[in-house]
């Protein structure tokens, strides 16, 4: 009988710092993506935080694979659990994305928003609403 030595990928944490909350209320929503087909439709890992101050929060990422990813985020100032908007579908409630990005008309891509995780890299990003 032969024993095999499975030895797993390594993972890594991504922590995120959201800036310019400026509403004590609702929740910050936060997707992790990891391909463009599936960017701001289905998420790697996700967050639904209490906002119980102005300022900035840290969510964490944890256990993820090195790799590309992007993220989104928005307030959830009402708690309704979706990104509120006008009738020409322009939102209503602060959002961001990583790096930062922003679309012209809409959102910003999957290769705008994206980043690279390295093995070790202790990674920290800031997004602003």
């Amino acid at each position: 009988m032969s024993a095999f030595n499975l030895q797993q990928s390594p993972t890594e944490t991504i922590t995120v710092e959201v800036t310019n909350i400026k509403e004590a209320s609702g929740f910050i929503r936060i997707g992790l993506y990891d391909r463009k087909d599936v960017f701001m439709k289905k998420s790697v890992q996700y967050h639904k935080v209490p906002v119980h101050q102005t300022g900035s929060c840290k969510i964490n990422f944890e256990n993820i694979p090195t790799g590309r990813y992007a993220i989104s985020l928005y307030h959830d100032k009402n708690g309704n659990g979706k990104l509120d908007s006008n009738f020409m579908k322009i939102p209503k409630e602060p959002y961001g994305f990583s790096n930062n990005a922003s679309g012209l008309f809409g959102p910003p891509s999957f290769e705008q928003a994206s980043f690279e995780v390295q093995k070790e890299a202790n990674l920290m990003l800031k997004i602003k609403l």
